[in-house]
């Protein structure tokens, strides 16, 4: 009867030491996602209209401050950005002109409506 128990629990301490994670923290830390840069959602629409409105988490930068002040809301230019205003025309002049600034990674989402579907974002 002591030898079925004690090979009963070199057995389990033989199951526990071949289930354990032999990989290390090194393997550990190079299956670590890389952060990504947070997208920068800019409103360029006017402050009275981002008062009344506007998406969580978005950036109101007006467009006619766009250029003088984009570079201190995303000094980075592969900042990922998307870009709406009301009704899509003066986010499709936004993102030209950050275009002309050099950001890389712009996206014109168009109207606020549309931006809060396509970023799956609650309502006010």
């Amino acid at each position: 009867m002591m030898r079925v128990l004690v090979a009963l629990i070199l057995a389990a301490v033989l199951a526990g030491c071949a289930t354990s994670d032999t990989t290390g923290s090194a393997a550990k830390a190079t299956k670590a996602p890389r952060s990504q840069p947070t997208t920068l959602i800019l409103d360029v629409r006017t402050p009275q209209e981002f008062s009344a409105n506007h998406l969580p988490g978005a950036i109101n930068l007006p467009l006619a401050e766009l250029e003088s002040r984009i570079s201190t809301v995303a000094p980075a230019k592969n900042q990922p950005i998307v870009v709406h205003c009301q009704s899509g025309g003066r986010s499709t002049t936004a993102k030209a002109k950050l275009d002309q600034l050099g950001y890389t990674q712009v996206r014109n989402l168009g109207s606020i409506a549309n931006a809060r579907l396509v970023l799956n974002l609650p309502e006010k």
